[in-house]
C-alpha cells in the first residue's frame, strides 16, 4: 500500500506545474468523420479534414490547417468557426486576390508574426504565404511552386523550396522555415527578404551527436521551435529523434531517442527513450518540450527539470477516445501541437479529424468535515510526501559520498605512483615499439596516399592540358581550313585522327599504370619513391612550360573572347532593359486593364445581383398575389358551394313541406269522396239525382281531383 502510493505521489511530482492535478481530454471541434460542413456554426458540430497544426492569433482565438481540405480555419473566442484562406481546390493560385478565394496545396502549418499577420507553409507548392490581416490579401514571400534546392543569399521569392512543413519566428526576427524535401533548415531575413541555408547540406545524411552546425546533414527535418534561451528544437520524419540546435556553440545535439523505433523509456531519460515518427513539437514557457508522437498514438513531454520522458496521452493504439482520462483516450496519427498560456495543450488528432485539448480539470473542494477514509488518506499522502523527500535527500547524500570517496581514492592513486615489475616494463615497451611500428605504417600509408594522389593530379593536369591543347590546335586548325583545299582538310584531319588516337593510347596507359599503382605492394612503392618524385619533378617543370605557354595562347583567345562577350553582352543588357521596360510596361496595362475588368465585373456583378434580388422580390410578389388570389376564390367558392347546398337543403325541405300538405290534403278528399259514396249507398233505388240541380250545388263525386306530382321514394335526392 505504501510503495503504491509512493509511485502515485511520485508520478504526480514529476508532471509539469501547470499540469498537475486531475487531466482530462475534450473535443473542441469534429465529429469523427472528415468533412467540410460546419461554417458560421459551433466549431463542435462542425467537421474537419485532416488537421496537422493549430496555432493562436494575436487575439488568443485558435487557427489550424486542413491538409486534405487545402484550406486555413479559424475558430473564435465565441467557438464559431469559419473558413479564412483556401477555397479548397489543390492549386498555386490566388497572389494579391483574397485569402478565402486563393487555392492551397496540402498545407502544413501556419504561424503568426509580431505585426499579426498570417504566414502559411504552403507544403504542396513548396511556397510560403503570407496574409496581411488587415486587407485579407495573400501572397507569396518564399519559394517559386518548383520543387527544388537553390537561392542562398537571393531573394527568398526567386528561391527553391521543397515540401517546407514547418515554420517559426526566431528570436531575431527572422523567418526560420524546415524544408523537409531539401533536408534544410533555411532563414529569410523579413527586413531583407534574403534567404539562407543555417543548417543542412541539401542533402540527406546522418546526423551525429555533438557535431558542428556547418556542414552537417539531416534526414527530413519535419517540425521546429525556439525555446526561450534561443535554441531550435527539431523534430525528424524519420528518424526517431529530437534534436537540438544551439546557434551560440554553432553545434547540434540528439536532445531525445535512440534512433530506434519504439515505445520505451517514459519516466526514464529522453535519451534513452525511442519513438516513432515524431511529427510535431512545442516548447512551453517552462523549457518543457511537448511532442506529438505521431505513429505511437501518442503525446509525450520532456521536463526541462529532470530531463526524463512523461507519457500525457494516448495509448499506444491506433483508435478513437474515449474522452476523460488522456492515457485512456485513443489517438490516431496526432500530428500538431499547442500550449497555451495556462498549461493547457490543443492537439491536432490528425485522422480522427477532431481538435482535442487536454487540461487540469479542478475538483470543488469540500468544505464539511473529512471522514475517516478521506482523514487516513490525507496522512498517506502527507507520509509518502515525506518519504519522497527523505528518499530524494538520501539519494543525494549517497552520490555525495561516492563522489568523495572517488575522489579520494584517485588522489591517493595520483600521490602514490605503482611499482612496476620487469613483466610489465617489457609489455609496456613492446607495445609502445608496436605503436611505433604501426605509426611508421600509418605514415608510409600516407605518403603512399599522397604520392598516388599527387601522380594522379599530375596526369589528370597533364590530360587536361593535352585536351586543351588538341582543342586549341583543333579550333585553329579549323580556321586554317577554311583557306584551304579539300586534300589539305583531308590530310588535316588525318593527322587530328592520329594524334586524337595517340591520345586515348596515352590515356589507356595512364589507366593502366593508376591500376598498377593501386595493386603494388608496399615494398614496391617504398623502392619506387625516389623515382617517383624525380619523375614528378620533371613532368611538373614540362607542365608548368607547356601551361606558360598555353597561357599565352588562352589569353589572346581569351581578349579576343571578352572583346566579342563585352559587345554581345552590352547589346543584350540593351535589349534586356528595353525588353524588360516593354515587359512592366506591359504588365502594367495588364494590371490596369485586369483592374478595370474586375471593377466592371464588380458592378456588372453588383447590377445582376441587384436585379436578381428585384427579379425575386418580384417574383414573390407575384406568387404572394397569387397565393392571395387563390386563397380568396378557394373561399368563395367554398361559400358559394355552402350557400348552393344550403339552398337546396331548405328547397329540399319546402318541397318535402308541399308533398305532406298536398298528401294531407289527397287524404282529406278521399275521405270526403267515401263519406259521399257512403251517403250514395244508402240512397233508395229508384232515386234519380236532378238533371239541373239549384245553383251553388256542388258534386264532389263528379268533380275532377287535381292531385299535385309526387316523386318516388327512390329518386328523391339526398339533403345534404
Amino acid at each position: 500500500m505504501r510503495c503504491s502510493l509512493f509511485v502515485l505521489f511520485a508520478s504526480i511530482l514529476l508532471l509539469p506545474q501547470g499540469m498537475r492535478g486531475d487531466l482530462v481530454i475534450r473535443t473542441l471541434s469534429g465529429n469523427g468523420a472528415p468533412g467540410r460542413t460546419g461554417d458560421f456554426g459551433k466549431a463542435q458540430a462542425a467537421q474537419v479534414d485532416n488537421p496537422l497544426s493549430v496555432t493562436r492569433g494575436p487575439d488568443q482565438s485558435l487557427w489550424f490547417c486542413e491538409a486534405s481540405a487545402n484550406r486555413v480555419r479559424w475558430i473564435r473566442a465565441d467557438g464559431v468557426i469559419f473558413t479564412y484562406a483556401g477555397n479548397g481546390k489543390k492549386d498555386f493560385s490566388g497572389d494579391q486576390g483574397p485569402a478565402a478565394e486563393a487555392s492551397l496545396s496540402s498545407p502544413y502549418e501556419v504561424r503568426f508574426d509580431s505585426k499579426g499577420d498570417l504566414f502559411i507553409a504552403d507544403t504542396g507548392n513548396h511556397a510560403i504565404r503570407k496574409v496581411d490581416m488587415k486587407t485579407g490579401i495573400i501572397k507569396t514571400i518564399a519559394g517559386t511552386g518548383f520543387g527544388r534546392y537553390s537561392g542562398d543569399g537571393d531573394l527568398a521569392t526567386v528561391a527553391h523550396l521543397k515540401r517546407p512543413s514547418s515554420i517559426q519566428f526566431g528570436p531575431d526576427g527572422c523567418l526560420y522555415i524546415c524544408d523537409m524535401g531539401n533536408h534544410a533548415i533555411r532563414k529569410v531575413d523579413l527586413q531583407t527578404g534574403i534567404m539562407t541555408t543555417v543548417a543542412g547540406t541539401g542533402v540527406a545524411g546522418p546526423t551525429p551527436d555533438g557535431a558542428p552546425l556547418k556542414g552537417t546533414p539531416l534526414r527530413l527535418p519535419r517540425d521546429i521551435d525556439f525555446d526561450r534561451d534561443g535554441n531550435l528544437w527539431m523534430t525528424t520524419a524519420e528518424g526517431h529523434q529530437i534534436y537540438k540546435i544551439d546557434f551560440v556553440a554553432g553545434r547540434i545535439h540528439v536532445a531525445a531517442g535512440t534512433g530506434e523505433k519504439g515505445f520505451t523509456g517514459n519516466g526514464g531519460p529522453a535519451r534513452a527513450a525511442t519513438f516513432n515518427g515524431p511529427k510535431s513539437l512545442a516548447v512551453d514557457s517552462q523549457n518543457n518540450v511537448w511532442i506529438a508522437d505521431t505513429e505511437n498514438h501518442a503525446i509525450r513531454m520532456i521536463d526541462a527539470k529532470t530531463g526524463n520522458v512523461e507519457w500525457v496521452a494516448g495509448t499506444g493504439e491506433r483508435g478513437d477516445g474515449p474522452e476523460g482520462d488522456p492515457r485512456l483516450c485513443k489517438l490516431s496519427r496526432a500530428h500538431g501541437i499547442l500550449v497555451n498560456l495556462d498549461g493547457s495543450v490543443v492537439l491536432a488528432d490528425s485522422e480522427n479529424h477532431r481538435i482535442r485539448t487536454i487540461f487540469n480539470e479542478e475538483k470543488p473542494k469540500k468544505t464539511g468535515p473529512l471522514s475517516p477514509k478521506e482523514r487516513l488518506a490525507e496522512a498517506a499522502a502527507a507520509k509518502a510526501a515525506e518519504a519522497l523527500e527523505a528518499a530524494k535527500q538520501a539519494e543525494a547524500a549517497k552520490l555525495q559520498e561516492a563522489a568523495r570517496q572517488e575522489a579520494l581514492q584517485r588522489a591517493q592513486a595520483a600521490s602514490k605512483p605503482a611499482p612496476v615489475s620487469q613483466a610489465e616494463a617489457a609489455a609496456k615497451l613492446e607495445a609502445a615499439l608496436k605503436l611505433e611500428d604501426a605509426a611508421k605504417k600509418e605514415a608510409i600509408a600516407v605518403l603512399e596516399e599522397d604520392i598516388t594522389r599527387r601522380t594522379r593530379r599530375m596526369d589528370q593536369k597533364d590530360l587536361e592540358l593535352a585536351k586543351r591543347e588538341q582543342a586549341i590546335a583543333r579550333a585553329a586548325q579549323e580556321r586554317k581550313m577554311q583557306e584551304l583545299g579539300l586534300k589539305e582538310k583531308e590530310r588535316i584531319l588525318r593527322e587530328m585522327e592520329t594524334k586524337e588516337q595517340a591520345l586515348a593510347a596515352r590515356e589507356r596507359e595512364l589507366g593502366l599504370r593508376k591500376a598498377k599503382e593501386g595493386s603494388s605492394p608496399l615494398a614496391v612503392l617504398d623502392q619506387q619513391l625516389g623515382a617517383k618524385k624525380r619523375e614528378l619533378s620533371k613532368r611538373e617543370k614540362e607542365l608548368e612550360r607547356k601551361a606558360q605557354e598555353l597561357k599565352l595562347l588562352e589569353l589572346e583567345r581569351q581578349e579576343q573572347e571578352l572583346a566579342v562577350r563585352e559587345r554581345e553582352l552590352k547589346r543584350r543588357s540593351d535589349d534586356l532593359r528595353i525588353q524588360e521596360l516593354e515587359r512592366k510596361s506591359q504588365d502594367l496595362v495588364a494590371r490596369e486593364q485586369e483592374i478595370v475588368r474586375k471593377t466592371q465585373m464588380l458592378k456588372i456583378w453588383e447590377l445582376e445581383r441587384t436585379e436578381s434580388e428585384l427579379e425575386l422580390r418580384e417574383k414573390a410578389v407575384a406568387s404572394r398575389e397569387r397565393t392571395l388570389k387563390l386563397r380568396n376564390l378557394e373561399r368563395q367558392e367554398e361559400e358559394l358551394i355552402r350557400r348552393e347546398s344550403e339552398v337546396e337543403r331548405r328547397a329540399k325541405q319546402l318541397t318535402l313541406q308541399e308533398l305532406e300538405r298536398a298528401e294531407e290534403e289527397l287524404a282529406r278528399r278521399e275521405q270526403q269522396v267515401a263519406r259521399r259514396l257512403q251517403e250514395l249507398s244508402e240512397l233508395p233505388p229508384n232515386f234519380k239525382p236532378e238533371k239541373n240541380p239549384p245553383l251553388g250545388t256542388t258534386l264532389d263525386v263528379e268533380t275532377p281531383v287535381a292531385y299535385p306530382l309526387r316523386p318516388a321514394k327512390e329518386e328523391r335526392a339526398p339533403v345534404r
